[in-house]
Order: C-alpha cells, then sequence, then structure tokens
C-alpha cells in the first residue's frame, strides 16, 4: 500500500500498537482477521495523508517505464504509488492477497459493487500505466 519497505515496517509496528490498544473494542461480529484488515488499511491510510503525496492519476515522477527485461511484478509496484488510494487498496486486497469483493467490502466500509468498480477502474489505470513496457515487450 505504501511502496516503502520502511514505511511498512513503521506501519506494521502502528498496527500492532493499535490492536493492542483496542483489543477490548473487538465485538466479535466480524472475524478477527477482517478487524485486523481494517485497522491495517486505516493505518496505511493514515500514513499516505500524513505524508500529504500527491496520489492522482499520473505516473509518480521516480517512475519509469523499464525496459523490457523487467519482471511485470516490479513494473506493477513501479506504478502502484500513482494509483489513487481507493483503486490501489482493492487491487492489492483482491489482485494480490486474493481476498474476495464481500471481505474487501467488510474491511474498507464500501458496498461490494463499489469493489468490484474500483477494482476494475484500477485495471484500467495499469493498464494505461504499464502500456508503454507492455509495446516494449512485445518489440
Amino acid at each position: 500500500m505504501v511502496s516503502n519497505p520502511a514505511d511498512a515496517e513503521d506501519i506494521t509496528q502502528d498496527v500492532f500498537v493499535r490492536i493492542y490498544k483496542k483489543m477490548g473494542s473487538f465485538r466479535g461480529e466480524a472475524q478477527l482477521s477482517t478487524w485486523i484488515y481494517r485497522i491495517t488499511m486505516n493505518c496505511c491510510l493514515d500514513h499516505l495523508r500524513r505524508r500529504k503525496r500527491d496520489l492522482a492519476v499520473q505516473l509518480s515522477p521516480d517512475f519509469d517505464v523499464p525496459g523490457p527485461g523487467l519482471d511485470v511484478m516490479k513494473v506493477i509496484e513501479g506504478a502502484l504509488p500513482a494509483m489513487p488510494s481507493g483503486y490501489r487498496q482493492v487491487f492489492v486486497l483482491h489482485d494480490i492477497q486474493g481476498m474476495r469483493h464481500s471481505e474487501i467490502a467488510r474491511i474498507l466500509g464500501i458496498a461490494e459493487g463499489a469493489s468490484k468498480s474500483q477494482l476494475h477502474r484500477a485495471r484500467a489505470f495499469l493498464r494505461k500505466a504499464i502500456g508503454p513496457w507492455l509495446r516494449a515487450m512485445r518489440r
């Protein structure tokens, strides 16, 4: 979600602290894993807000379309920071973590249809972002 291992480690620590502090507020209405994912997503969003980074549709300035020899996952990872956060959340949870839309909807507090729509938009964003790389691969 944050595309930076050091930031991810800091966020992981924050997640564990929040889980410890809020364990008493877990009501058992959802699975524990759903509750933990929601805390994790909130920590990621808090971090991104603090960074005040522009997560608009443009590619990150440091993202350069790599040459044909690079793995497609590296290309996708390079494009993720520029993806709008709602799209990125659903994309990571669905296509990388393998979650179902019903789980994603519970974790993010959105409708299942919104999850499907955001995944569709995330994939369209990636197709546009990695298009130059794909064209280079075909040569």
